[in-house]
């Protein structure tokens, strides 16, 4: 609705869902081609891993360019073919004007062709896919980014000379998480510049559609659309591209999995945290894009692991409808978007950005690779070292803005900066006036 989509002659919005019946990790509505009858989505489910089809998550309205989601189609050795799964891509390449699909398979191609081989899955044949074609980004499984996350955490917590000496950014490099974070970056802004410049419907996928896929989904969002760079659309697409289309939160975090079993244990793996620490890159780069600040991706994976809020708990909507966590819980988003909590979470350096085709972020994926960095904040927080953020920031504000914006917005944005310091400042001597009080 707010893209103005629905109600369309063009789309329509599915209950075939509505019970959960057909796809249990799915939410109960979905957007797919008009053209598209429910009977035909029964055979399209039996195609693709978990009934996970193809389902529309943005439409980008200048271009008609639109991003959708779903896992990988049950291909195997025996070249099996489905008709109405093929019907349903022709109908998604027709609703562009460049009568293109992109199929975006955020797996490396020996994964893909594994899954093939060994689970009878696979990928798309651009033979029986007219007007397709599809690319793989090499975004590792659980399995490779978990052993990585180990290696970093081991690293962060060693003392010895050779691991924090003069080899420490060596060392870093070594655990491999930050290719994972490089690798998601560069197939994000790759699907959402076939979106916003050439116009393309880009399909994207992993295995069965709820790890590598919500990671390019949503960061393909962020680039493209500024609303989902403020804090309320940051909530937004979280909640659609990961709460409600199935993200295994339960099962990748280890809420109430017994710790004594092997199987349990092999499904944790830091997905969801690499998504945010995507996030993080972009903030650090591209400052005075975003409306939030670091402190609100810290806020969400604090309680990513606290349990305390409703939000990340359990694995689909289907199974937090079944034991009722918006009736026995609070929101995460009820607590940050209090007025007392929101100004923590504000970046007094975001300007709006409408004037660049609609808002896009869209810079050069080597540009992206080469200024990832280890996101210290996070990894390093117990770490006892000075903080320069404050002054990197009082710096950008000095130089950076100045050199890009006109004078008008040069002055406009020191005067928000002053503003939010004033009720920083004011805030502060309350504090402490109250504690005055209260020690007499």
């Amino acid at each position: 609705r707010r893209l103005g989509m629905i109600p369309s002659q063009k789309w329509r919005v599915s209950n075939i869902n509505i019970d959960f019946s057909f796809s249990p990790s799915y939410p109960r509505k979905f957007v797919l081609p008009s053209s598209i009858p429910d009977s035909l989505l029964m055979e399209v489910g039996k195609f693709r891993s978990r009934a996970r089809i193809p389902i529309l998550c943005w439409f980008h309205v200048p271009k008609g360019g639109s991003i959708w989601r779903c896992s990988q189609p049950k291909v195997g050795m025996g070249n099996n073919i489905c008709i109405e799964d093929e019907q349903l891509i022709a109908s998604i390449r027709s609703s562009t004007p460049c009568n293109h699909v992109k199929i975006i398979d955020a797996r490396p191609f020996k994964n893909a062709m594994t899954n093939r081989v060994v689970r009878g899955m696979g990928y798309e044949d651009e033979s029986r896919y007219h007007g397709t074609s599809i690319s793989f980004q090499n975004i590792e499984n659980i399995h490779a980014v978990r052993s990585s996350l180990e290696k970093l955490f081991k690293l962060s917590q060693s003392t010895s000379s050779s691991s924090m000496g003069s080899n420490y950014l060596a060392n870093i490099e070594n655990t491999g998480w930050l290719n994972h974070i490089r690798a998601i970056l560069v197939g994000a802004v790759k699907a959402a510049a076939f979106v916003g410049r050439k116009g393309l419907a880009v399909v994207i996928h992993c295995s069965d559609g709820w790890d590598r896929t919500s990671q390019l989904t949503s960061l393909s969002q962020i680039f493209l659309d500024p609303y989902y760079r403020t804090i309320e659309g940051f909530q937004v697409l979280i909640e659609k591209e990961w709460v409600s289309t199935g993200f295994q939160f339960q099962k990748r975090t280890g809420h109430g999995v017994d710790t004594n079993k092997d199987q349990d244990q092999n499904e944790r793996s830091p997905v969801f945290l690499q998504f945010i620490d995507c996030i993080w890159q972009l903030l650090r780069m591209f400052p005075a894009y975003f409306e939030f600040n670091s402190k609100l991706l810290l806020c969400i994976l604090e309680h990513l692991y606290s349990c305390r809020f409703g939000t990340f708990l359990y694995d689909s909507d289907y199974e937090r409808l079944k034991h009722k966590v918006s009736e026995n819980t609070v929101s995460l988003w009820e607590y940050i978007n209090k007025r007392e909590n929101l100004h923590e979470f504000s970046n007094p350096f975001y300007m709006y950005m409408n004037d660049n085709e609609n808002g896009q972020l869209l810079p050069r994926p080597i540009v992206l690779a080469r200024q990832v960095v280890l996101w210290e904040e996070y990894y390093m927080k117990y770490s006892v070292q000075p903080s320069i953020s404050e002054h990197a920031f009082v710096h950008f504000e000095n130089n950076t803005i100045k050199k890009h914006t006109s004078s008008a917005e040069y002055m406009s944005t020191c005067l928000r900066f002053a503003q939010q310091r004033i009720k920083q400042l004011e805030r502060t001597v309350s504090e402490i006036k109250r504690s005055s009080n209260s020690s007499s």
